[in-house]
């Protein structure tokens, strides 16, 4: 008997499956939890993942000011709130897909990943980054557009 095909999820599938079960008690949690990004981001390399530690320190400024005010939030901003969710909980694990302890490669599915959610929300980010930063700023925690 051959054994079903297992596809692969995309980055976005990941993200949207993800999300889906961060609910605001959860969010509540790495909100708590958030002064510990940090911490994990000065691990890696900042040649390596020179957006990294910007995203870390703009995760836990986003994920303390807007996970109080969740159910006053407009659906797209609730739905990037979950995504930045995943982030912070992808950053904050002790194990993933690459080991953090590998040297040099460690945290480069950490910086993928977080990319990615910051890519999928940017509108959203760009609006809460922009209401307490300079937009010079917010600029830096993008990948160039492709």
């Amino acid at each position: 008997m051959l054994s079903p095909i297992v596809k692969a999820a995309t980055i976005d599938e990941y993200i949207e499956n993800a999300a889906s079960g961060i609910v605001p008690g959860e969010l509540g949690r790495l909100a708590d939890l958030s002064g510990r990004l940090w911490d994990k981001v000065t691990e890696a390399d900042p040649v390596r993942h020179p957006r990294l530690q910007a995203q870390a320190r703009i995760l836990e400024i986003l994920l303390v000011t807007y996970q109080p005010r969740y159910d006053e939030l407009p659906s797209d901003e609730r739905r990037a709130l979950g995504e930045l969710g995943v982030a912070a909980s992808y950053l904050l694990k002790g194990y993933d897909v690459i080991p953090d302890e590998v040297e040099e490669i460690g945290f480069d599915d950490d910086a993928f990943l977080v990319d990615a959610v910051f890519s999928r929300n940017r509108d959203v980010i760009e609006r809460w980054v922009a209401s307490r930063l300079e937009r010079s700023i917010s600029a830096s925690l993008f990948a160039p557009s492709r």
